[in-house]
């Protein structure tokens, strides 16, 4: 029930939003900006890394960490400016789920069924987080014993061969490139629900945030609904 329910909801507002092209079109030109920005640098990462160029990549790398740090702060000011927008928006998304829990097949807009629901979401949530943890363990486990002796064998013979500058500048890559990760996951973020459909528990957890909002907007909250 509880997944019949969000891929319903899923599919309707994928169909009043419209494709990809359709989301991306109203984004506005500071997005495009930066999405050909980043097909640039990933390009010219690659080139400078075929052709050898350290100071190439590493100094592509740095602009596009700093240019993704100043993206997010603008992203957070603009949404902080267009609050009202934002929370029209909001409640147009609120209307989809209470229109999908009114239809017949599922007949779940009514507060104790409301209620109900949102109980379920969260024990999904809880079980699917402990598979996680349980799949994270043996991948852990398996890195432990077989991955990391294997790399830590083969970094011991490179730095016999390397120069201290070049352990310097491996080291400062790695450290880059982790928080490059970093960066990117987080400006992916903003886009996680809107445009690409996010994880199993990102998913349950949003439209469970959304049942809430929902309960609270159309049923009065007594005492015993306090959370």
């Amino acid at each position: 029930m509880i997944n019949g329910i969000l891929n319903a909801y899923e599919e309707t507002r994928r169909q009043n939003e419209g494709d990809i092209f359709k989301v991306l079109k109203r984004a506005g030109i500071g997005l495009h900006i930066y999405l050909i920005f980043l097909l640039i640098c990933g390009f010219t990462m690659y080139i400078t890394l075929v052709m050898n160029q350290k100071k190439g990549f590493f100094c592509t790398l740095v602009a596009l960490v700093i240019v993704s740090q100043i993206m997010d702060v603008l992203d957070r000011k603009r949404n902080q400016k267009k609050w009202n927008e934002n929370i029209h928006k909001y409640h147009d998304k609120l209307d989809i789920v209470k229109e999908i829990l009114s239809k017949p097949e599922f007949n779940m807009y009514e507060k104790n069924k409301l209620k109900q629901l949102i109980c379920k979401y969260k024990v999904d949530i809880d079980n699917i987080k402990k598979e996680n943890l349980d799949i994270k363990q043996n991948y852990n486990d398996f890195c432990g014993g077989y991955i990391v002796p294997v790399i830590a064998f083969g970094a011991g013979k490179l730095s016999q061969e390397i120069t201290g500058e070049d352990l310097f500048a491996i080291c400062v890559g790695v450290i880059a490139l982790l928080v490059l990760i970093k960066v990117m996951i987080d400006n992916i973020w903003m886009m996680r629900i809107e445009i690409i459909e996010g994880n199993e528990i990102e998913r349950k957890q949003d439209f469970m945030q959304k049942l809430q909002d929902l309960l609270d907007r159309d049923f009065p909250i007594e005492e015993k609904d306090l959370l």
